[in-house]
């Protein structure tokens, strides 16, 4: 009978330090713990900006480095046309004027008037613009961001000075260009348009019969 005893002594001896170990383990589990601020299924974190084409809304700020506006495809896009606002939610669309008018070398479209006319206003930043001397005949060669001068005859050219509207030089996407401000004796031509198979490189002829060097400056800008 002792024996007996003894034994269920030890057993609940057990019992009592394994239920006390227990206790201790649920307590330092759940110290740390966090209420959820709400209840399922509020609270949670809001979806990332994809890819995708569903509707995406965003209440803050978006900042990015550049952007890129394609609305629906590069067919989409119009010349000289503004993105106006379509709505009060903020869509907006493409708006071009029904005047025939155009702005003025230097400015673009900033707007429309009731009665559809252009507003004009700013400075249009040209995708390049050169200046240099010329004797007889030169080729002024554009490739991203350099400009050289080829070609030239009697008593040759030289470059006086250049620049391009973007630090990487001249775009690459085989775009129709034309010259604007023009400043010289005769009208330079240009006699290649940039395209993939001559690594975009835009060349501008210029033909000068007179006699003594002259100075002629010009921009390139988008057709």
């Amino acid at each position: 009978m002792k024996t007996t005893t003894s034994t269920f002594a030890k057993i609940g001896v057990a019992a009592g330090g394994l239920l006390v170990a227990a206790a201790l383990s649920v307590a330092a589990q759940t110290s740390g713990w966090t209420a959820a601020p709400s209840n399922p299924p509020g609270g949670n974190v809001a979806a990332p900006i994809n890819v995708g084409s569903s509707y995406q809304a965003k209440t803050g700020l978006l900042g990015l480095s550049s952007l890129q506006f394609n609305p629906g495809g590069a067919s989409n896009v119009i010349a000289g046309a503004v993105l106006t606002a379509a709505d009060q939610y903020g869509t907006v669309q493409w708006a071009t004027s029904t005047s025939g008018q155009s702005c003025p070398n230097g400015q673009y479209v900033t707007g429309f008037n009731v009665d559809n006319t252009l507003i004009c206003g700013g400075t249009q930043v040209s995708l390049a613009s050169v200046s240099l001397n010329d004797d007889e005949q030169v080729y002024v060669n554009f490739t991203g961001n350099t400009v050289t001068l080829t070609n030239m005859t009697r008593g040759g050219a030289t470059l006086i000075s250049y620049h391009f509207g973007s630090p990487s030089g001249m775009p690459q996407d085989g775009k129709a260009l034309q010259l604007t401000n023009v400043v010289g004796r005769n009208q330079p031509t240009i006699i290649q348009q940039p395209s993939s198979s001559n690594n975009y490189t835009t060349i501008v002829k210029i033909w000068d019969g007179q006699s003594g060097a002259s100075t002629y400056s010009f921009d390139l800008n988008y057709q």
